[in-house]
This record gives C-alpha cells, structure tokens and sequence, in this order.
C-alpha cells in the first residue's frame, strides 16, 4: 500500500510504501530500496525533499536519506529517540525537523539530535504531523491537539476549542501564511487570529481528512 507520494525537482515520482520501502520512477524505469539497501525499516510514513536536493524517509522506527552516494539510516543505535517518524519539515535555516510518534519532535544538529517533547510544553501522546509557517513558527498536530512553537512557549488548541472532532491528522501551512489541519470530520483553517472550520455541513464528503495540499495555483 502506498503511504507517500513526492514528486522531486528533476520530476521523478517518488512512492513511500508500508512495507516495500520506497520507489522511484523516471518516466521509463523503476528503482527501489528497502532495508536490504540501508532503510530501517520497509515502512515509509512521509517524504521530503531538502533545500540540496536529498531526499528525507520518515519510517517505522527510524530515518533514512538519499543522495548521491546511496543510502544513509538513523535509528536509536544512532541516538535517535525511539518511536515511529511520522512526518519532516524544514525551517528556514535549513534545519530539518522530524515528528517522532509517543516520543515528541527532534532535530539534527550535528551529531546530535535536539528533542522537544512534554518537558518543554509539548503533548507527546501522539504526534501526527509538523509544519513550519511563513512566520518562522513550528507548528504540530497531535491525536488532542493542535500545538504552535515560536521558540520560547507553546499555544495549544484542542478539544475545548470550537474545532472538528479530534483527532487532527495533519498540519500544514499555505502560502498566503494560514494554517490548516485535517480532522475526522472535517477541516479548519487559522488565518492568525482565530480558526474557521468547514464539515459536513459545507462539504458531504468530509469524513476522516488526512490531509491537506495547496496547488500551484493556491487552490487546496
């Protein structure tokens, strides 16, 4: 089953699987690699593409990149937190974050991996997705909650809030600076101040969103 779809800057498809690694096609051939080539695991949750055109697999239990030279993986031998990588975003210095299930978000300093979690404000129960805004803020999406980070405190938004039914499944920022998140019935979008919410009653067919995406011409 097909989890993760990229499409990278040269035009090749990318197709993360549950339990086939990850595929890459060009127009004509295929090329896979799974754990037999370096993956932790042949489970691919989400795909990203960095700044210097490295691709990044957010997988069961670990982490995996892709360049030139192959295939390199990081899992708790590496000092990586345990738990499943569900989701990755960059920040704008080029920073690469990563949402790690039960365990919180981290991020890559060297050798070195920075972990922000329940001690700092953070919900851990259950990261579901991350994204950073045009503002500079982080911003996650947990099974309670949404959380924004804007480096030194933490704004929650959940249940209590006049929001689609939890659990949020992802969250992702636009070009025009709003936030949106995909719930079980729905989506809602925050423009800065406040959140605008849209369910069945404007759309049937929202029932367990996922997702969420904004084209080239800024539709969603």
């Amino acid at each position: 089953m097909v989890q993760a779809i990229l499409q990278d800057r040269q035009g090749h498809m990318w197709f993360g699987t549950c339990n086939n690694g990850v595929s890459r096609y060009d127009g004509e051939h295929w090329i896979g690699y799974d754990s037999e080539d370096g993956l932790p695991s042949n489970d691919v949750r989400a795909m990203y593409e960095d700044r210097d055109g490295r691709l990044w697999l957010a997988m069961a239990g670990g982490i995996a990149s892709i360049g030139p030279e192959g295939v390199t993986g990081y899992g708790p031998e590496d000092g990586l937190p345990k738990g499943d990588v569900v989701d990755i975003a960059e920040d704008g210095s080029g920073n690469l974050w990563f949402a790690v299930h039960g365990t919180g978000v981290v991020r890559r300093e060297g050798d070195q991996w920075i972990t922000l979690d329940d001690d700092v404000g953070l919900r851990t129960g259950g990261i579901t997705g991350l994204t950073f805004a045009s503002d500079g803020a982080l911003w996650v999406s947990t099974y309670t909650s949404i959380e924004r980070y804007d480096g030194t405190s933490w704004t929650v938004w959940d249940e209590s809030e006049n929001l689609p039914e939890m659990p949020v499944f992802s969250v992702g920022a636009d070009r025009s600076g709003d936030v949106w998140a995909t719930f079980r019935h729905g989506v809602a979008r925050y423009d800065g101040e406040a959140w605008t919410t849209f369910g069945p009653d404007v759309a049937p067919d929202f029932d367990m969103v996922v997702d969420v995406y904004e084209d080239v011409t800024g539709d969603h």
